[in-house]
């Protein structure tokens, strides 16, 4: 053993709390120990939490012997306190993690939460047909997560607003018959009751957001909606990510997106925003995964009953 640590100014310019756990020393009573460190330190303490003095606020420096601790609370006076705090990580001293910061779920809701990804591929078909373009419904599958100009530029090449007023108007009677997919709402309160904060994240317009949110029935534990009226630029572009942290105020690395498709994933990540896919969507493992995807599932059902074990299971409370 090197000697004892010391503890000579215990508030420094940025106090941390640092945890001593306090077993029953050897040949020195738990109540002694307490009457030695109040007699020294407390009034140089910013705080001190309960009995046992299980957290000390400022700078403590200290060292181990990977069984005990030494600590100098007079000129030759130190007692032995059993298992030191070790920190998160692999130094000792590594701040403890910081509290009440604000977490989020950030979820895409077509294709993630509700089953409407094939339905759009119908009317969008129609769509494309109707202005005299053959595009498959494959091809459009694969570029559902863009927004509507988006997606008809990507698959013919140029703006076309005949397509994407066409499909409004087939998309309208199709969306009456789209229902949430299994444990949606019991996902969504699930996480919120543990305090993360819900954000609906869509490329649908209002009148898809007010569909989606009257079918959920979350309204109460939902934190915030941004949808593509609320950027210029829609998926894979992040903004849309983006201006769902700024809406709940939550920093990229606190946050958790779900999503279904490459371009839910893609966005996520150009917002530093850790994704998960689901196949429910009709996208396959291999490609979520290509594109970024931290952890893929099923669909949200899956995701609820592994929660703790998923990505969003660091966040919770």
């Amino acid at each position: 053993m090197t000697g004892p640590a010391r503890v000579d100014d215990p508030i420094g310019v940025a106090p941390q709390v640092v945890r001593l756990q306090f077993a029953r020393p050897a040949g020195v009573e738990g109540e002694c120990v307490l009457a030695a460190v109040q007699e020294r330190v407390v009034a140089r303490l910013v705080q001190v939490f309960e009995l046992a003095l299980e957290s000390l606020v400022g700078q403590l420096v200290g060292r181990h012997s990977g069984h005990s601790f030494l600590l100098l609370v007079g000129e030759h006076e130190t007692v032995r306190v059993a298992e030191p705090y070790r920190g998160i990580g692999r130094s000792m001293t590594q701040p403890a993690p910081a509290v009440n910061r604000p977490t989020a779920l950030i979820l895409d809701v077509d294709g993630t939460l509700l089953d409407t990804n094939y339905l759009h591929v119908l009317a969008w078909w129609e769509s494309f047909l109707a202005a005299d373009y053959e595009v498959s419904c494959f091809d459009i599958h694969r570029a559902l997560g863009h927004g509507g100009e988006e997606l008809v530029e990507t698959l013919v090449g140029k703006a076309d607003d005949r397509v994407v007023q066409g499909h409004k108007q087939r998309w309208a009677p199709l969306r009456e018959r789209c229902l949430p997919f299994h444990d949606v709402a019991e996902l969504i309160r699930a996480t919120a009751d543990r305090g993360l904060q819900v954000v609906y994240c869509t490329s649908g317009d209002d009148q898809d957001v007010e569909d989606a949110r009257s079918k959920i029935g979350c309204d109460d534990v939902v934190a915030a909606v941004v949808n593509s009226s609320d950027v210029e630029h829609a998926k894979p572009a992040p903004d849309i990510v983006r201006a769902a942290l700024e809406v709940v105020g939550v920093a990229p690395q606190d946050a958790v997106m779900v999503g279904d498709t490459v371009y839910d994933v893609r966005a996520a990540a150009a917002a530093g925003v850790a994704c998960i896919g689901l196949m429910c969507g009709g996208i396959g493992e291999h490609e979520l995964q290509e594109a970024g995807a931290v952890a893929v599932y099923g669909n949200p059902s899956e995701l609820l009953h592994d929660l703790d074990a998923s990505p969003v299971g660091r966040l919770l409370d």
